[in-house]
């Protein structure tokens, strides 16, 4: 079994700060013209651009917005408040932690909030949740969800998904298992490679192609599971667990105990190889969770994978393009259809509209210029 990618998968904190007044009115402006017109809108600070959202979030944050796409953050805030020093949440996704690893979410917050001119308090951060990945390449394995042996405490839920994948041969496998919930802890075991291909999280493969030209190996073939199956083990700590049975609340705190947080969890919930022996407490560990117990014995705080940034941002837009051309052309064969033209005439369509979409966007009562602009915004994945 070979690790593809080890590192952090999610990140939850709220920080001890107060926006400013000034830019607390600034937002609530944006916020209204977002909510009204549906289009994007950003507050640019410095190399900051702020994409702010229509909404709220839960929890009394009045502004919500997110910095980098796909490859930065989302952020909240509260109105300023002198009742309530907790002015500020952040949310880190999978693939920034899993570029640049945790110690750089800690100055990118600090980054964005200095341009944003956000004062907080000497550490005052309050981890909320945070998550650590290993993805394992394994075609043979099987998941079963009667090979787990874990602490009475532990709940357990098992969802089977009927993949699309028919090169698969299997509609009934098991290929996911959760076990334990929110707000305490969490173990998840699920096919990355299928979700991957059902949600079309294209960056993944480049991760794992990065991790493999880095050992020297060849690439895989990921159309063909049964040379390129990877299996995700995924721990999760949430607030209550953190606080409550590891006292972590600050980044110094998860630095020094993150692992072995992860460890005990994977001490504590373990999948097995079962032998004849009946008493499941006897049962060995199988080999995908002896070599994932192995790769969180090493400084957790300091992975992050070898793969290059642009080509990442690189497989994102030609994802993304892909998805824009295909509905296009839906739209194009939904509309021919609708005029009665023929497969014959469809070239000669699709010149026609063309040209009236020419037209159209120089009689659009938005500038053309104005509406790319509000459009690029929409597509910036750790370069704006």
């Amino acid at each position: 079994m070979e690790i593809l990618h080890r590192g952090f998968d999610a990140l939850d904190l709220a920080i001890q700060a107060r926006i400013p007044s000034r830019l607390a009115n600034e937002l609530d402006i944006i916020k209204r013209e977002v909510a009204d017109s549906g289009s994007p809108a950003v507050l640019i600070r410095g190399d900051v651009w702020f994409k702010v959202h229509g909404q709220g979030k839960r929890g009394g944050y009045q502004f919500v917005g997110e910095t980098d796409g796909e490859l930065g953050a989302l952020w909240a805030f509260k109105r300023p408040n002198r009742n309530d020093p907790w002015g500020v949440h952040v949310s880190f996704r999978a693939l920034p932690l899993a570029i640049h690893g945790i110690g750089w979410a800690r100055d990118y917050i600090n980054k964005v909030l200095d341009a944003l001119e956000v004062e907080r308090a000497p550490n005052g951060e309050s981890i909320g949740r945070v998550d650590y990945a290993v993805d394992v390449l394994a075609p043979d394995f099987v998941l079963d969800p009667s090979h787990f042996v874990m602490h009475a405490r532990c709940g357990i839920r098992s969802h089977d998904e009927i993949t699309s994948i028919s090169t698969s041969g299997h509609s009934s496998r098991t290929t996911s298992v959760t076990i334990g919930k929110n707000p305490g802890r969490q173990v998840i075991v699920y096919d990355k490679r299928a979700d991957t291909i059902d949600k079309r999280k294209v960056a993944w493969f480049k991760i794992w192609e990065a991790a493999r030209e880095a050992q020297g190996d060849p690439p895989l073939d990921f159309t063909d599971p049964r040379s390129s199956r990877v299996w995700r083990v995924e721990a999760r700590a949430f607030k209550r667990h953190l606080k409550d049975t590891w006292r972590i609340t600050c980044w110094g705190d998860l630095q020094e105990m993150c692992s072995a947080v992860f460890g005990t969890m994977i001490e504590d919930i373990r999948h097995c190889k079962p032998p004849a022996d009946r008493n499941r407490s006897r049962w060995p560990t199988s080999p995908l969770w002896d070599t994932v117990a192995g790769a969180l014995k090493d400084d957790l705080f300091g992975t992050m994978t070898s793969v290059d940034r642009t080509m990442v941002n690189d497989a994102i837009r030609a994802e993304k393009r892909r998805q824009l051309v295909a509905q296009r052309h839906g739209l194009s064969v939904s509309l021919a259809a609708l005029q009665g033209v023929s497969a014959d005439a469809f070239r000669d369509f699709l010149e026609e509209q063309c040209r009236e979409e020419f037209i159209l966007s120089r009689e659009h009562r938005v500038a053309l210029t104005k509406r790319l602009a509000e459009a690029s915004m929409k597509y910036t994945y750790g370069d704006g």
